[in-house]
């Protein structure tokens, strides 16, 4: 088969990663000895080799994707095609080990919880009774750590099940339901980007070999390509005015991934502008909030341990200390620069965290403003406000957040915007190599700050473009 500018530019780059970081997450459990991440670490040596290796994996991965969204047209990227390598990588992706993230283990514990008769939100002392327990770093296993929605832990439950009581099976459960999760989302965005008459353009590409989909979601069995399918059959539904089945399906997604929740504005404003307000069109919308508080209510049945469950829930995310992002940098740099100011770091955070908090409050209401007066695209418009709130104002920034704005790219967007995402999703994959080198690596030491200060400079790359819609 001859091997065209495309297959070169775009195909071996990216299965060449793809194939590169099943094969090093093998290579570390075998110099490491152990499956779980973030504690044991292979030799200095091995580890050193095994972080190179995956920073090429991680520059091939970036030239694979920018010539795939930003030259689609020329090499003759068609949806059928983008479909079709999205899902080989996937795979490729499914048969290797957990390399970047503990997540998974996370899951499958508090999904075992029920399993061996405790409440994964309150009886947070019997986690430890997890065969997966052993595998979730201190940092996290001393303290609650069941923080994702009942949705979330009915999945990990199947996938303990399962398991049985073997570790790597449970693994692989829920690998493959990712996978099912990661199929299923590729032909929903497919139905997206032909509804909004976009199948031609860089958005399917830009959407559906996004790193972020197959490295972290199917690779790495981040919970949130769930909560992201979910999304994309909610938005599918409200496109179609199956508001009812819209508003249950966002639900769904929420009781995975509570970032979702601002969308649930995105829901009303198409309701209010395609049906407008009648009686039928309020009956409606009342049975779907109905309809939806009762979804919630049910899931959270077999999890229910009174107020103590939402506790569980939500306390853990609020006490997480900043990470990753300018409200950690900035005061992190000061420190470095002038010790004397040490005392004064986390009234720093706080202070640069309010600061932001305030400045992404006052933009969402002029973009709100913008959108009742038509004057932009709703799907444009919460696509900015979620990239905000996930780059400015979350605790702890991690790159898979970043899924679950995947979906409204299907409406389009402007060429700045890809520009910026074809380097900062790549970039953000070098987040994680802590997780399978020692801090004192030098590896990790070259990187890992450099890629860093690298993505959040990138979160202000023509910011007010981005924000404004001018290209």
């Amino acid at each position: 088969m001859k091997i065209t500018p495309l297959h070169r530019l775009v195909h071996l780059p990216l299965v060449a990663a793809a194939v590169t970081i099943s094969a090093l997450s093998f290579v570390r459990w075998r110099a490491a000895g152990t499956i779980g991440l973030d504690v044991v670490f292979p030799p200095g040596p091995a580890a050193e080799i095994i972080g190179i290796l995956f920073f090429a994996a991680v520059l091939l991965v970036a030239y694979g994707y920018y010539n795939a969204v930003l030259r689609c047209d020329a090499l003759g990227l068609t949806l059928d095609r983008t479909l079709t390598l999205a899902k080989a990588l996937a795979v490729i992706s499914l048969v290797g080990l957990p390399l970047l993230s503990n997540d998974i283990y996370i899951y499958l514990s508090c999904g075992q919880a029920p399993l061996n008769g405790f409440n994964p939100y309150t009886d947070v002392a019997d986690l430890a009774a997890s065969i997966y327990h052993r595998f979730v770093p201190p940092i996290w296993a001393e303290g609650p750590y069941c923080k994702y929605g009942p949705a979330a832990l009915s999945l990990a439950q199947f996938a303990a099940f399962v398991g049985g009581q073997s570790p790597i099976a449970g693994l692989f459960a829920w690998k493959l339901l990712s996978l099912g999760a990661f199929f299923l989302f590729c032909d929903a965005m497919a139905l997206l980007l032909k509804r909004f008459g976009n199948t031609t353009t860089a958005a399917g590409p830009f959407i559906l070999l996004s790193p972020l989909l197959w490295a972290q979601g199917v690779g790495q069995g981040h919970n949130d390509l769930f909560a992201v399918l979910f999304l994309a059959g909610a938005l599918l539904s409200l496109l179609y005015r199956r508001w009812i089945l819209g508003a249950l399906l966002l639900t769904a997604g929420v009781q995975i991934k509570l970032y979702l929740l601002p969308l649930f504005l995105l829901a009303i404003f198409l309701w209010h502008r395609d049906e407008g307000v009648n009686r039928r069109s309020v009956t409606t919308i009342v049975a779907a909030a109905l309809l939806s508080g009762l979804l919630a209510a049910l899931l959270y049945v077999p999890y229910w341990g009174g107020a103590a469950s939402l506790r569980a829930l939500y306390e853990p995310l609020l006490a997480e200390e900043p990470m990753n992002n300018l409200p950690y940098l900035i005061p992190y740099g000061l420190n470095l620069l002038f010790p004397a100011l040490a005392p004064y770091e986390a009234t720093l955070q706080t202070a640069l965290r309010t600061v932001l908090l305030g400045a992404v409050a006052a933009v969402t209401v002029w973009q709100i403003i913008r959108l009742a007066r038509r004057r932009d695209e709703p799907f444009l418009v919460f696509l900015r406000i979620m990239v905000l709130v996930i780059c400015f104002t979350s605790l702890r920034f991690h790159s898979w957040y970043f899924i679950a704005v995947l979906p409204l790219f299907a409406a389009g967007a402007p060429r700045v915007w890809l520009r910026w995402g074809v380097w900062v999703f790549p970039l953000t994959l070098l987040f994680d190599i802590h997780n399978f080198v020692p801090r004192d690596s030098w590896v990790l030491l070259a990187l890992l700050p450099l890629a860093v200060v690298l993505v959040n400079l990138l979160f202000l790359f023509k910011l007010p473009e981005r924000l404004s819609g001018r290209t």
